[in-house]
């Protein structure tokens, strides 16, 4: 498969879910090896990891309501950053 084409089917079928989030949070259609970190809006890192499946599920129920931003970082250095809210 091409790199452009590669880049363009991942990042249309990464989708996190549910919007809004409660106590849990999805990265549903990912794949092995993604790098992942969620700043909140001051800038501030709240959680990173990199997905071992190809769903990331994270418990958030200690995160407070507001706004966070999801950088996503594939495997072949491409990277997209997402807005969430809780």
């Amino acid at each position: 498969m091409q790199p452009n084409k590669y880049k363009t089917i991942i990042h249309q079928k990464l989708q996190f879910y549910p919007s809004p989030f409660a106590n849990t949070l999805r990265l549903q259609n990912a794949m092995v090896g993604i790098s992942y970190r969620l700043y909140d809006l001051k800038g501030r890192l709240i959680c990173k990891g990199i997905t071992t499946s190809n769903e990331l599920v994270l418990q958030t129920g200690d995160w407070n309501e507001g706004t966070y931003l999801a950088e996503l970082i594939l495997p072949d250095g491409s990277r997209q950053v997402r807005k969430i809210v809780k």
